[in-house]
């Protein structure tokens, strides 16, 4: 069942698995149609089952023991997956931490052990774990505090065996409030507590761990990592004369108002400016994001001229390139650029 839309997944689902307690013992498990699935099982035996999809977030797996006090007992076991949507915010609840203070307490250490939990069983998929403030006190303070707050989140899953590659820290402090209590509003205690929440969202997935099929809130612009602690290098397939030039690239790039770039590349490392991975381009800039280095080329006024960047990247045989909107040379979304481009 889809959790958005409580629709029966039918093709959809891709893969159900199941075994006993006995490791070499796995049981095949037949569609029958309309998102139904059947197995028969041994009486007195212990079953896992699990449903996983490349469209949505894999489940944790149910156990049942098979009691078996007539011939035709049956066992129903009903799954509600998650769809994976790219930058779509999902909020963790429960998660507080002491007035001034940006420690993991332990009932919070419980919800983010369930973020440790769904990263380890969606091995591709990339976050950014955001958090948000009320807007009691001065705008800097909130930043500052909601900055502090989602860096130790960040730092507890990435403790509990989470590469820092997969999950950055944002924190908004009091600019996205959900409802209407921004400075100078009176509102209750409950309002102003729906505000202070901590959110999670897909920004994108490890290249060659496992297959992701997202649907995206940006159009088709999908950010695309490295393995940990590996590159994306270019596809050496097409080779130009350009491939042996210096190019002209000085990681200084200060931009201000709406820009796009094309991201092409990702390292572990930082590079040097006229690293044989860059082929030769002139015009590359890095921003560092998530522990990562993501090196862009080119820099234009709108997502037209980007594509246009991208077609020329694959004159060098880069083909895994995608654009990027920055706001005053920071990192935006595309929902965000949309909404500057429109100003």
């Amino acid at each position: 069942m889809d959790n958005g839309t409580l629709a029966i997944l039918t093709d959809e689902i891709s893969v159900m698995h199941a075994e006993n307690s006995a490791p070499n013992n796995k049981m095949k498990i037949k569609n029958v149609g309309n998102g139904k699935y059947e197995a028969v099982v041994n009486c007195d035996s212990k079953y896992v089952v699990g449903a996983a999809s490349t469209k949505f977030f894999a489940t944790q797996t149910q156990s049942f023991e098979a009691k078996c006090e007539t011939f035709n007992d049956t066992v129903f076991l009903k799954f509600v997956l998650e769809r994976i949507v790219l930058q779509k915010e999902i909020v963790i609840e429960n998660i507080y931490y002491d007035y001034n203070k940006a420690n993991i307490r332990a009932d919070a250490a419980i919800e983010l052990n369930k973020i440790v939990a769904l990263l380890k069983e969606n091995p591709a998929i990339i976050i950014e774990l955001g958090s948000h403030t009320d807007s009691q006190g001065s705008d800097k303070y909130n930043l500052d505090l909601s900055q502090r707050r989602a860096e130790s989140a960040v730092q507890y899953i990435i403790d509990n065996g989470v590469s820092q590659n997969r999950i950055s820290a944002k924190g908004y402090g009091e600019t996205k409030p959900v409802n209407k209590c921004t400075n100078g509003v009176k509102c209750s205690e409950k309002e102003h507590q729906m505000n202070r929440r901590t959110e999670f969202k897909v920004t994108g997935f490890v290249e060659g761990v496992g297959d992701v099929d997202m649907q995206s809130l940006q159009g088709t612009d999908i950010h695309i990592d490295a393995k940990p602690g590996e590159t994306i290098e270019p596809n050496s397939s097409n080779t130009t004369s350009q491939q042996a030039q210096t190019g002209n690239n000085s990681f200084s790039t200060e931009s201000t108002g709406l820009v796009y770039r094309v991201q092409f590349l990702t390292s572990s490392n930082k590079l040097e400016a006229n690293d044989p991975k860059f082929k030769g381009l002139d015009n590359v800039n890095y921003y560092f994001d998530g522990g990562i280095y993501k090196y862009t080329y080119g820099e234009v006024k709108t997502t037209d001229e980007a594509r246009n960047l991208i077609n020329k990247l694959k004159n060098y045989g880069i083909d895994k390139a995608f654009t990027v909107p920055f706001y005053n040379n920071q990192r935006i979304t595309m929902e965000e650029a949309k909404k500057y481009a429109a100003e």
